[in-house]
């Protein structure tokens, strides 16, 4: 958890990190863009893809129904994917 934290805060430098009902969520101007959850077995990261076909098609094998990503722990978590999802929901966030 700590490392996707790091990520996104990379990703996006001016990212507010906080939390809402104990759920780790980032945010910019007051937007909150992407919310993670540590569940025993993987990570939930919540954050609806929106008008980015390239960004929808990547993370297509992580998508739950819910419309939240999943990243089981026995598989290696595609930190440069949590990156650009990032990158693209700050800026839909400002947009």
């Amino acid at each position: 958890m700590r490392r996707i934290c790091s990520v996104i805060q990379t990703a996006v430098p001016a990212a507010i990190a906080t939390t809402t009902y104990n759920i780790p969520v980032f945010g910019l101007k007051g937007h909150i863009f992407v919310y993670l959850r540590a569940f025993t077995r993987h990570i939930r990261l919540y954050s609806p893809m929106r008008r980015n076909a390239a960004l929808e098609l990547a993370v297509a094998p992580h998508v739950r129904p819910d419309g939240s990503l999943q990243f089981p722990y026995d598989q290696p978590i595609p930190f440069e994917l949590v990156g650009r999802i990032a990158r693209s929901q700050a800026a839909q966030a400002l947009s």
